[in-house]
């Protein structure tokens, strides 16, 4: 399979433009509890690909547990939708490098402590747009001085694979015929 997602990056000015035009709200997903931040995350960027999957579905697919979500988790979850995953660790003189794989998921220390995530939307000359599913905090937009505080240089690019089609409800399922044999 020909995917966009290895060492190298490309960036298309059309890409940019059509970035700001995305209504961030309307693919916004609020975490339910502390251990879900990576699932919304996850739910937003599958929102962003036309799919509909409730955080309790992507938990159970991502193996969330009380502790949160791991990458490898998010990375599985978003498999079984046919969404391909790739983390990376960026070095900040790269970070303009994934303009065209927006949105993304990062991860971030919130607060000195907290592992968390969020999706980055946009990125700009000296500031970032960032979904964070903490629904006190919401969409903001922060100075890259303050990302680049929390960043851990980790960051999940997404892409649809060939077999891609957009999901709304629980789960893709297999259908199954019953024969009645009275």
């Amino acid at each position: 399979m020909n995917s966009k997602l290895n060492v190298q990056f490309c960036y298309d000015e059309k890409v940019k433009k059509r970035r700001r035009k995305v209504k961030f709200k309307k693919y916004y997903t609020a975490q339910v509890d502390e251990s879900d931040c990576g699932v919304a995350a996850l739910s937003m960027v599958l929102k962003y690909y036309k799919s509909k999957i409730p955080i309790a579905r992507l938990r159970t697919l991502a193996k969330t547990s009380k502790e949160g979500t791991s990458i490898y988790g998010i990375i599985q979850a978003a498999k079984a939708y046919k969404l391909i995953g790739k983390a990376i660790r960026l070095k900040y003189d790269e970070f303009d490098k994934v303009q065209s794989y927006l949105p993304l998921i990062v991860h971030v220390i919130k607060n000195n402590s907290l592992q968390h995530y969020y999706v980055l939307n946009r990125i700009t000359e000296k500031h970032v747009v960032l979904s964070d599913p903490d629904n006190d905090i919401g969409i903001i937009k922060k100075s890259r001085e303050a990302f680049f505080k929390e960043w851990t240089g980790i960051a999940i690019l997404f892409e649809k694979s060939q077999k891609y089609i957009p999901v709304t409800g629980t789960v893709p399922c297999q259908v199954y015929t019953l024969n009645n044999k009275n």
